[in-house]
């Protein structure tokens, strides 16, 4: 679902596709988890796994160049490459489990928990975890594929994983 698609959807909407993404999340990590431990990575929900966790999903990732579409206004053109990065079908799903992952490491941390993204914000509707003493809310299928972007499309090194990681984790109650 892309951000337009969580706009649209009903408070009671948002609920179902939460229970969803946590269900199908929880069981793909179960199924990921033996192929990760073959690589020396510990899917064990613990902070210091998540940086390790997302890199090495990182490596499963491919994607495809896509031309810019015509309609694109000339403006935007000429500040964009000549392609735009589209993830694989496989590659969106491991983002989409990625994304269940970070949330559930922070999820899990006292004061904190899933929710829905508040209807004001970007996240309206989306996956989030809450309980951060800043008030924000974590929308973990945004930062994953931003994240993503930045590492395997833009060449980014992957100490991102670990930046990103400690920045939510100062947000943290402790």
């Amino acid at each position: 679902m892309n951000n337009d698609e969580f706009a649209d959807l009903t408070p009671a909407e948002a609920l179902e596709f939460l229970d969803y993404f946590i269900a199908s999340g929880n069981s793909a990590i179960t199924e990921l988890a033996p192929a990760a431990a073959r690589d020396g990575i510990e899917l064990d929900y613990s902070l210091s796994s998540l940086s390790k966790a997302l890199g090495w999903i990182a490596t499963k990732l491919r994607f495809n160049q896509v031309p810019v579409p015509p309609d694109i206004p000339e403006w935007l053109k000429a500040s964009s490459p000549p392609y735009f990065a589209e993830f694989d079908d496989p590659s969106k799903m491991l983002m989409a489990h990625a994304s269940y992952y970070l949330g559930e490491c922070f999820a899990r941390l006292p004061g904190m928990h899933w929710t829905t993204g508040d209807p004001e914000y970007m996240e309206k509707h989306m996956p989030a975890v809450t309980g951060f003493s800043d008030g924000v809310n974590l929308p973990p299928l945004v930062v994953v594929k931003t994240l993503m972007s930045k590492v395997v499309v833009d060449g980014a090194p992957t100490t991102e994983f670990e930046s990103v990681v400690a920045v939510w984790r100062r947000g943290c109650r402790e």
